[in-house]
């Protein structure tokens, strides 16, 4: 009877937390990823045509044209807690980031898969303000990443099949940092499904040297590499989206046009069958991100994960943003998106 008394005591403490607007592994309606955040929370599939360096087409390894590559990304950041003050215009969550990105190639072409990518942090606060409009603005926070982890690798069955080529000098890089980074927000959408402008730039440092054993941002894995080509580089990106809603038609829809420019840190090595790097006086780098497309409210889910899909156009132009593949200029991908919220 004591036990009933206590589960029934437990459930109705439950209860009357989240009656009074904060609990444990509640998810908060502000704060979603932009559509064009390369590091976005989201689930998406993607079907692009892209154009890599020569060396991993296995056939033809002076290829300049473009293949139709599959990428997906599953991220999502797990709450722990959120808390929204009386009068709510004050409000503190919580969450675990996790990311998994993975870029396949056609079978026939080239490697079945190019490069999977991952992201894990420790639990990141986030904190937003809500106030009078003023100019146009109605609420401003920040959220920060006291240790977000990214590793990410090229597939085995392109690093069998590299190191058996005597004139690769590098025929591995796997990325390593562990780094933080502080975002802040302007006229974050807040759950409405009005018209919206919001405004997102942030910071990526690694002011706690958290990676000393590793090359900068990146180390040499492999066979008979010649590690004298990797040069070291420091953990720096700013970066800068916008993303524009239209107010909700039909039964649900929005139309969506997100944005993302992110002065990227290149990596400092030669890439494929080349032992010179090309431009190496290129460091800081701007890269371009856009999606364009509509999107569809899940009638009364204004927080729930995944309850919102899109369907959207990208284009993105600057270093190629995968794995080892980060010392590549003039990389431009086209595609089509589906996105789950």
């Amino acid at each position: 009877m004591k036990i009933i008394l206590c589960i029934c005591l437990f459930a109705i403490g439950i209860a009357e937390a989240y009656t009074q607007d904060w609990g444990f592994v509640r998810s908060v309606a502000w704060g979603k990823t932009f559509w064009a955040d390369m590091n976005g929370e989201l689930l998406r599939g993607e079907f692009s045509w892209a154009k890599n360096d020569p060396a991993y087409y296995f056939k033809d390894i002076n290829r300049t044209d473009y293949t139709g590559y599959v990428f997906g990304n599953a991220a999502v950041n797990f709450p722990l807690f959120s808390w929204d003050n009386e009068e709510r215009d004050i409000s503190v969550s919580v969450g675990i980031p996790v990311a998994f990105e993975i870029w396949m190639g056609p079978s026939e072409d080239t490697f079945p898969v190019q490069n999977t990518d991952y992201h894990i942090g420790l639990p990141e606060p986030s904190v937003l303000f809500r106030f009078n409009p003023f100019i146009g603005i109605k609420n401003a926070g920040f959220r920060v990443s006291f240790a977000r982890h990214e590793s990410t690798h090229i597939s085995d069955e392109m690093q069998i099949y590299r190191d058996a080529q005597d004139d690769i000098a590098l025929k591995r890089m796997d990325v390593a940092s562990t780094h933080q980074e502080i975002r802040f927000i302007i006229n974050d959408p807040d759950g409405s499904r009005d018209w919206n402008n919001s405004v997102r730039f942030g910071f990526i440092f690694d002011l706690l040297r958290l990676e000393q054993k590793h090359t900068g941002w990146y180390l040499s894995e492999g066979i008979g590499q010649d590690a004298s080509l990797v040069e070291p580089n420091k953990t720096f990106i700013f970066y800068l989206q916008d993303q524009f809603q239209t107010a909700s038609f039909g039964p649900g829809f929005q139309g969506i046009a997100s944005i993302e420019l992110r002065i990227r840190d290149r990596h400092r090595y030669p890439i494929g069958y080349s032992t010179k790097m090309d431009s190496p006086e290129i460091h800081f780098v701007p890269c371009v991100n856009l999606l364009l497309g509509i999107r569809y409210y899940r009638p009364n889910s204004e927080n729930d994960f995944y309850s919102k899909i899109g369907l959207a156009f990208r284009y993105y132009y600057g270093i190629n943003p995968y794995g080892q593949y980060r010392s590549l200029l003039n990389y431009q991908q086209m595609g089509i998106c589906i996105l789950l919220e």
